[in-house]
């Protein structure tokens, strides 16, 4: 798209243009420095927007593959998101999509300085620098998200310190 990322300000202005609601949050839980959403979208779209927190985002169940139109940077193409691929944006870096199909999807939010502690306790966000990927089949990752979404779905039973080691 031709247009300049929309600028947004915090989660809650990223939710209203998502406008979906949200099945699952870790949002009660007060884990640090890392939130979990888990959302079933229609077959629909964002425009390119950049966002203060870094995220990644796996589609996790749909009918078929989506068939995706993304635009990032000046540049649009077209490709596929295959369950447990996985889509890592870094805060403020504008990117936007549109699919062809209902899905559910996992996003985990994660606070750039928080990110940057985890990996050196004296380093700062703009000492770490995250390279965006997108639909990139990562095994691992899915797994572990999923690991946190079981911990939201036991209810709060789950604790911040299980979040915390999966985090890392």
């Amino acid at each position: 798209m031709s247009k300049a990322p929309i600028k947004l300000n915090s989660r809650e202005e990223a939710d209203l243009l998502l406008n979906t609601p949200v099945l699952l949050s870790s949002n009660d839980l007060y884990w640090s420095g890392l939130d979990l959403d888990y959302r079933q979208f229609e077959a629909t779209g964002f425009p390119e927007a950049m966002v203060p927190h870094h995220y990644i985002t796996f589609a996790c169940k749909a009918d078929r593959t989506p068939n995706m139109l993304r635009w990032a940077g000046g540049k649009e193409w077209q490709d596929e998101a295959p369950v447990g691929s996985a889509i890592v944006v870094p805060a403020n870096f504008g990117y936007g999509q549109q699919w062809d199909v209902g899905l559910e999807a996992l996003t985990l939010y994660l606070d750039p300085t928080h990110l940057a502690t985890a990996i050196d306790e004296t380093a700062t966000a703009n000492d770490v620098e995250l390279i965006p990927q997108i639909s990139k089949p990562d095994k691992l990752l899915y797994q572990l998200a999923l690991g946190l979404k079981g911990n939201v779905e036991a209810s709060g039973r789950g604790n911040r310190q299980y979040a915390a080691t999966l985090s890392h």
